[in-house]
């Protein structure tokens, strides 16, 4: 297993590898140091996606751009990170019609059909794996749990979108949602922050 220096990995091998948080690198030497561990580890596992998080200090280096030109990293978006206080959302604000149901409850193929759609025209789209290969290694990453934690989101028996919540793998208390989104046709309307009312396995 891949170890950098607290480094935030996602480790769906060997279909994507993603380094969330460099963790506490703080010097150019020390990046350097994690790239050339990170490539000899992508090699050995044979890892087809690889991706890199810098947070805006980081992103602002060109010591760090430098070097990650040098190893073949190419920019792929911007992130832009918002805060909300769900305690002050209202319950009677939410839509009471959106119902869950895991992949233990539904199947493989319907989730990964939904993610596909959920997809399309969206940001997150993959720029080179496919929705197996995603779902491939998010199985990996996640463990036997992943039927539990891959919800579909359903308005009236119709699904609208997915979600997966889940505990970090290594992590007792540590949740996270692994991905949120809905189908091109309910965006734009405000389901997205109605649906986060969901049953979590936290």
């Amino acid at each position: 297993m891949f170890k950098g220096t607290g480094a935030k990995i996602l480790d769906g091998s060997p279909n994507y590898f993603v380094i969330e948080d460099i963790g506490q690198v703080s010097t150019i030497n020390q990046f350097e140091k994690l790239l050339h561990d990170l490539y000899g580890y992508v090699q050995m596992k044979d890892i087809q996606s690889v991706k890199i998080v810098l947070n805006e200090r980081e992103a602002s280096n060109n010591e760090y751009l430098n070097l990650m030109d040098d190893y073949n990293f190419l920019k792929h978006d911007t992130q832009c990170f918002y805060k909300r206080d769900l305690n002050s959302v209202d319950a009677s604000e939410l839509v009471p019609s959106i119902d869950f149901k895991s992949i233990e409850q539904a199947s493989d193929d319907l989730f990964k059909n939904v993610w596909q759609k959920v997809v399309t025209e969206s940001l997150n789209a993959p720029p080179s794996l496919s929705i197996e290969k995603e779902f491939e290694g998010m199985k990996t990453e996640l463990g036997p749990n992943y039927i539990k934690n891959c919800l579909i989101a359903y308005h009236e028996k119709v699904p609208i979108g997915i979600t997966i919540p889940h505990i970090e793998p290594g992590t007792i208390d540590e949740g996270r949602l692994f991905y949120f989104g809905l189908v091109p046709e309910y965006r734009g309307k405000k389901w997205g922050w109605h649906s986060t009312n969901f049953p979590c396995n936290f």
